[in-house]
């Protein structure tokens, strides 16, 4: 999608979910449970604090896919813009993950 101006189409919501995780039909539920053992993870190597503030950053693009692709229909152009934006500017979680991105 290259016009800042045109409306997300579910497409475009599907390539952001393929770029983050691996799929363009993610289950979210696995996600989230993939998520909490890295926070474990995290916590053990970093301290509670900062996993708090890790799985905060890596978890919202969980629950922001998870809602969008829920009610897509129902979202307006201007919510459809902002969540794809949002999911644009997330990076994908892996295994080798255990730090906290500099915010911006």
């Amino acid at each position: 999608m290259d016009d800042t101006d045109s409306i997300p189409s579910r497409s475009d919501l599907l390539d952001q979910f393929e770029r983050l995780f691996g799929s363009r039909t993610p289950d979210f539920e696995r996600q989230a449970e993939k998520l909490q053992q890295l926070r474990r993870r995290v916590s053990e190597q970093r301290g509670e604090q900062f996993a708090e503030e890790w799985y905060e950053v890596y978890g919202s693009p969980i629950e922001l896919g998870r809602l969008a692709h829920a009610r897509w229909t129902e979202l307006g152009p201007n919510t459809k813009r902002h969540v794809v934006d949002e999911l644009q500017l997330a990076d994908p979680v892996g295994e080798e993950m255990n730090y906290l991105p500099a915010s911006g």
